[in-house]
């Protein structure tokens, strides 16, 4: 199966164009993950340095798992942008 480019929306466009800090909301199957990583890929071909990474931090390890696998799947950033996107959980103990 072969899957179809997603087409983004000019809120989802505007979104990963914009620079600083934003908060997005939506409810579940918006789109917020995709655009998050999206934006990430983004981030590391436009503003990192060597050495440099994203961090996705979560509370929880179900959406760390999910971010992982969107990474994955995700056919719009190249291999070495994703190497520059760390997922990792945060635990209080």
């Amino acid at each position: 199966m072969k899957l179809e480019p997603m087409l983004l929306t000019k809120i989802q466009q505007e979104i990963i164009d914009a620079d600083g800090n934003l908060l997005v909301t939506g409810g579940p199957g918006s789109g917020k993950t995709t655009i998050s990583i999206l934006k990430a890929g983004r981030i590391v071909d436009q503003h990192l340095s060597l050495g440099q990474r994203v961090l996705f931090l979560s509370f929880a390890r179900a959406t760390v798992a999910r971010v992982i696998e969107a990474i994955e799947h995700e056919h719009k950033i190249p291999t070495s942008q994703k190497a520059c996107i760390h997922v990792e959980t945060y635990h209080l103990k």
